[in-house]
């Protein structure tokens, strides 16, 4: 019998690893349905807005927008790594904001705080770095300017403006 490379005894360890869109159109189309689900259910929840169409296709241009973005600073083949990376991100950000959905209903709050909805960002953001200088390869200096676009724009779109500096400075209050 031959022996395992590594990423096979990754995946016998790791089950979730084992996640891997085919195809980076079926990456894009998750991000998509991901990111409108993110607008709707912040506007619906921690903005408490009637709107959810609005909310939903602002975060959606935002996403495909920045998509164009992330064209111009990866390499052809490493482009569909990119909507990987933005599909998995936007979930991360997705669930961060369940997250403090679930923690409101938990610990008996009586109005959400956007502080999840910013940490889910900023985890956004994280993941991005992380991604692009190790897996994509490049400089710290570059992942930092790139990895912020895509998940601020989503953020600026979704949060009116006069709940910028709050949010952003004082995500608690």
């Amino acid at each position: 019998m031959p022996e395992k490379d590594d990423v096979s005894k990754i995946h016998d360890k790791y089950s979730l690893s084992l996640i891997n869109p085919s195809s980076h159109y079926i990456s894009l189309a998750i991000s998509i349905v991901i990111a409108g689900l993110i607008g709707a259910f912040v506007a619906a929840t921690y903005l408490e807005s009637s709107d959810l169409l609005f909310p939903a296709i602002a975060v959606i241009g935002a996403l495909v927008g920045t998509q164009f973005l992330d064209i111009l600073f990866s390499k052809h083949k490493e482009y569909s790594k990119s909507l990987h990376v933005s599909m998995f991100g936007n979930g991360l950000f997705f669930v961060s904001t369940l997250i403090g959905f679930g923690a409101m209903g938990l610990f008996e709050k009586d109005g959400l705080d956007l502080f999840y909805v910013t940490m889910g960002m900023i985890v956004f953001v994280s993941f991005r770095i992380g991604i692009f200088t190790t897996i994509l390869g490049a400089s710290v200096k570059k992942a930092w300017a790139v990895a912020f676009i895509q998940p601020v724009a989503m953020y600026l779109v979704l949060i009116p403006p006069d709940m910028w500096i709050s949010s952003l400075t004082n995500p608690m209050a």
